[in-house]
C-alpha cells in the first residue's frame, strides 16, 4: 500500500551456498504462506525442517537436499507441519495427500497426482530415516495409499512439424539451440550446460561436460 515501506530481514552466518540456499528456499515460502514454517523439535515440520535435513545433508547431492527441502516446505510443513511426529497416523497422511490433489497448488488449483507422488517418495524417505535413527518405531507412510498417477504417452514431432518449427525461429538467438536440441535429442540440462569448448566445428561433434540443474524445484 502507498505510504508504507516493505520489511526487509537480513541473515548471514551460512557455512555453505547449500546452506543459504536452503534458507532462502524456506523463507519464501514463508512469505507465500504469510506464516513461520513450523519447527517445534517434537513436530513433523520440526523434523523435516531440521533434523532430517542435518542428518541426510551428507548422503545426498545438494540438488536432491534442495528439491527435499522445497517439497516438504510447500506442500507438507505448512498442513501438518503441528503434528507430533510420533502421532502421525496415516489416516493424517492419506487426508494430505487428498488436500494436495484438491488444492495444492501455488494457485489454489489441484496438484497433479505425479506431484503428489513426489511428495509421497519424499515422505516416505523421511519417515524411513526417522526409524533408521530410533526417533519412530513404524512408518506412517508406508502403509498410505498413493493417488494413481495416469500413464503418459510421450509424443515427438515429426521432420515435417520439425522443419516448420526451425523455419518459425530462424534469425532468432536461440536459433542454433533449437537446432542442436531437434538433432541430438539432448537434454535440457545438457543444452544448458553446453559450452563454446564443448563444440568441434569442424569435426561436427559436440562433448556433452557439464550440466546444468535447477535448484529448489516446485511442481
Amino acid at each position: 500500500m502507498r505510504g508504507q515501506t516493505r520489511r526487509q530481514v537480513q541473515v548471514g552466518g551460512f557455512a555453505s551456498g547449500a546452506d543459504a540456499r536452503i534458507a532462502l528456499g524456506e523463507a519464501s515460502v514463508e512469505y507465500e504462506v504469510d506464516r513461520p514454517l513450523r519447527r517445534a523439535p517434537d513436530t513433523v515440520g520440526g523434523f523435516l525442517l531440521d533434523r532430517w535435513q542435518r542428518g541426510i545433508r551428507q548422503e545426498v547431492a545438494e540438488s536432491a537436499l534442495s528439491n527435499y527441502v522445497t517439497i516438504v516446505a510447500t506442500y507438507v510443513v505448512p498442513r501438518i507441519g503441528d503434528v507430533r511426529l510420533a502421532r502421525l497416523s496415516t489416516r493424517q497422511v492419506e487426508q494430505l495427500y487428498a488436500d494436495l490433489l484438491e488444492g495444492g497448488a501455488r494457485d489454489g488449483g489441484p496438484l497433479s497426482a505425479t506431484t503428489v507422488g513426489q511428495v509421497h517418495r519424499t515422505l516416505r524417505r523421511a519417515f524411513n530415516d526417522a526409524i533408521r535413527w530410533g526417533l519412530l518405531n513404524a512408518s506412517p507412510v508406508t502403509p498410505a495409499k498413493v493417488p494413481r498417477q495416469d500413464g503418459r504417452t510421450m509424443t515427438v514431432w515429426t521432420p515435417a512439424q520439425s522443419a516448420t518449427f526451425l523455419a518459425s525461429v530462424r534469425g532468432e538467438r536461440l536459433f542454433a539451440l533449437w537446432l542442436v536440441a531437434l538433432h541430438t535429442g539432448m537434454r535440457r540440462g545438457e543444452l544448458a550446460g553446453l559450452r563454446w569448448r564443448d563444440v568441434d566445428l569442424a569435426s561436427g561433434k559436440v562433448s556433452i561436460v557439464v550440466q546444468r540443474r535447477r535448484m529448489g524445484f516446485v511442481w
